[in-house]
């Protein structure tokens, strides 16, 4: 979510890659958000943090769900 196209990724015809993977983990922000709260926290949130475009949405999430379970992230 946060890298860049491979070089072979750009030769293949796919330059914005990362970008498009953003864009489409963006379309299932909610099942990302319901995995969190209920399934991987820690790999949804992983996303959630570069898929989601709403910083503070995402922030006051975590913290909630911080507060619910009792863990931290580091």
């Amino acid at each position: 979510m946060a890298g860049e196209a491979h070089r072979g990724e750009a030769e293949a015809g796919f330059p914005d890659l990362a970008e498009e993977c953003r864009r489409a983990a963006g379309e299932g922000l909610w099942v990302l958000y319901r995995e969190a709260a209920s399934g991987d926290a820690e790999a949804a949130l992983d996303v959630l943090e570069f898929a989601d475009p709403d910083e503070q949405r995402f922030h006051h999430f975590r913290s909630a769900l911080e507060r619910r379970t009792g863990k931290r992230r580091s």
